[in-house]
């Protein structure tokens, strides 16, 4: 099973609008759910939510708290589980019990959902087909 997206058009400063590798994806904490595009980042080991968007649906992250790294940037994090549903309209595909860190000090302040690497790519193969404006996420077989 393949979910196809195109890639997202993003003014990023000055620059030109940009190709970004961004989908739509339905996040959802015990009947809370909320409707957010998430940006697909092969450099992140970690799937990240801003902390707004956590309390918007309800996730209290873990009381140990760790540090991690975005962008070069230090900051605290709690962890939290979510479920989440990614469609392309054809194809519909729910993930449950996903790791998600909360950021929740330090650094600056997120805007947007990344998903990361772990465990994000083990359960997809990930093809960002640049010139021909798709991303496909294809289900892994898992051995």
């Amino acid at each position: 099973m393949n979910l196809s997206f195109r890639f997202k058009n993003v003014k990023v400063g000055e620059l030109d609008l940009i190709k970004r590798p961004i989908i739509p994806i339905t996040i959802n904490n015990q009947g809370n759910a909320l409707d957010v595009e998430a940006l697909i980042d092969s450099g992140s080991d970690a799937c990240l939510l801003p902390k707004d968007f956590a309390e918007a649906i309800e996730i209290k992250p873990s009381k140990t708290i760790d540090e991690i790294g975005i962008g070069g940037e230090r900051l605290k994090a709690g962890l939290g589980y979510v479920t989440l549903t990614i469609t392309d309209g054809k194809e519909r595909v729910v993930l449950h019990s996903v790791p998600i860190w909360i950021p929740l000090e330090g650094g600056t302040d997120m805007e947007e959902v990344i998903i990361g690497r772990e465990p994000f790519f083990r359960d997809f193969n990930i093809i960002f087909r640049q010139n021909s404006d798709r991303i496909i996420l294809e289900r892994a077989r898992r051995a």
